[in-house]
């Protein structure tokens, strides 16, 4: 089981780490970084590869499959931009393992300072920037169907 406070955690290291790699060596560094850690994304299941699962808004080709077991959401994703892939990774790392009421509720704001801290979004293409708000919004939205007031309404 993951806290929101872990979550914060993770989220704040991982901003300081791509914070101090762009300003230190550079936004090309920060791309590399970003690539290395999309290289450790866990393969992903081609029979989630669906319509349901693709992520709207995206140049690249991205996938995003949730799943909810002992009240605890499990991301799977996939993405064919490899930089793209590393941001995917880390709201997959980010968001696994938390409740659904709280990856609706209580991650929007530690999202933002994420992109705000590491200025991702400044940082990359217009398309690529689009990539990770697009992702997490996809990702909040499938949180909404395992969360306490979706119960029994569909």
């Amino acid at each position: 089981m993951r806290t929101v406070k872990e979550m914060e955690q993770y989220l704040h290291d991982t901003a300081q780490n791509l914070s101090f790699i762009s300003t230190e060596m550079g936004a090309q560094e920060m791309y590399r970084e970003l690539i290395q850690m999309g290289s450790d994304l866990a393969p992903f299941p081609e029979e989630l590869a669906t319509e349901e699962n693709k992520v709207s808004g995206c140049t690249s080709l991205v996938y995003v499959s949730a799943s909810c077991a002992d009240g605890r959401v499990t991301y799977q994703a996939r993405a064919d931009a490899v930089i793209v892939r590393g941001m995917v990774k880390i709201l997959v790392d980010a968001l696994s393992g938390l409740g659904p009421d709280d990856i609706v509720g209580r991650t929007k704001e530690s999202i933002e300072d994420f992109a705000k801290t590491t200025k991702i979004q400044e940082s990359l293409s217009y398309n690529r920037a689009n990539s990770f708000g697009n992702v997490y919004a996809h990702m909040v939205r499938q949180a909404q169907h395992f969360t306490s007031n979706s119960v029994g309404k569909e």
